[in-house]
């Protein structure tokens, strides 16, 4: 015997206005989260938007991954350059003693 064919559910499309107030609520911290995980996994929700939520989820992983990741990183070259700095400031103002010193060895003798 052959199975009966049934056609998928039809979901209407989302509203423009849905649109406008998922994206909102997305620009909320905290709710933001809240509300993809309840697009995403709720049985109510048009598959358009759980899919979308979903999508969402994972690319908050992925740049929480990548943030972390990047932060030892980032904090090594800072490092790296603020050392650099401390160097070259180190150098001018020992530079800057010398020259104070021969100066005012220079004015001393003069006088």
């Amino acid at each position: 015997m052959q199975e009966e064919y049934k056609p998928a559910a039809i979901y209407s499309p989302i509203s423009i206005g849905n649109w406008i107030i998922s994206l909102i609520l997305t620009m909320i911290p905290i709710v933001n989260i809240i509300m993809l995980f309840v697009w995403a996994f709720s049985n109510g929700t048009n598959p358009t938007k759980a899919n979308w939520a979903k999508a969402a989820l994972i690319l908050i992983l992925v740049w929480i991954i990548l943030g972390i990741s990047s932060e030892d990183i980032l904090c090594e070259c800072f490092t790296g350059i603020i050392r650099h700095i401390k160097k070259i400031t180190d150098r001018q103002t020992s530079s800057l003693n010398v020259f104070l010193v021969t100066t005012v060895t220079v004015v001393k003798i003069n006088l």
